[in-house]
């Protein structure tokens, strides 16, 4: 089992010569979903991110980037491709980015999901089409002034975990309860100044 976490805030908000010739390093479905971002620090924060998990791989896998080859499954996270190298089905890896932030997680015999959000004024309105009754209760058990937080507390657990299972949020988000065991003893939450961070952790 070998974990690795890597938590980088980034304010580059424009994209420049450099971040095209990056791009040479990425896989073509990649370079395909940076381009279709409609900001550029969303661009920028994508980039950052998938080299950012190649090198985390490369370094577990002790290869070249260039050996690197990933599958796309419709509807489910990316993956290694098997036949990229010998050990490539004991690796699982995610990432998530937000603005001025990037969260990466990788792992060796463990499905991982992860997800990082700026704490920002939280849409309450779309809790009863996300969110089980018992976390709902909870976030409104929170004053006013905490209920942000509680919110994308919530909020980035469910989707580290469905993420870690690989169907991101197209599942009946309401039947699952991340309040409850077992999921709350696999997904660790925390702040980091202005931003909530999940991971989800899954032993194979």
């Amino acid at each position: 089992m070998n974990e690795k976490l890597y938590l980088i805030k980034n304010n580059t908000t424009i994209w420049s010569k450099e971040h095209d010739s990056l791009l040479q390093y990425l896989s073509p479905e990649r370079i395909a979903k940076i381009i279709r971002y409609k900001f550029d620090s969303d661009k920028v924060n994508s980039l950052y991110a998938a080299i950012l998990t190649r090198l985390a791989i490369t370094r577990i896998l002790k290869c070249e980037n260039k050996e690197l080859s990933f599958e796309y499954p419709k509807n489910h996270k990316p993956v290694l491709n098997p036949s990229c190298h010998p050990k490539a089905n004991s690796v699982d890896f995610n990432l998530s980015h937000t603005k001025g932030a990037i969260l990466v997680g990788v792992t060796t015999d463990e499905s991982i999901g992860v997800d990082i959000e700026k704490i920002t004024d939280a849409p309450f309105d779309v809790m009863c089409l996300v969110f089980h009754p018992d976390e709902i209760n909870y976030i409104n058990n929170f004053s006013d002034s905490a209920k942000s937080v509680a919110f994308y507390e919530i909020w980035t657990k469910k989707e580290a975990y469905t993420k870690c299972f690989g169907t991101g949020l197209i599942t009946d988000l309401c039947s699952i309860n991340t309040l409850e065991a077992p999921l709350n003893s696999i997904i660790e939450t925390w702040t980091e100044d202005d931003y909530m961070c999940s991971v989800c952790i899954e032993t194979l």
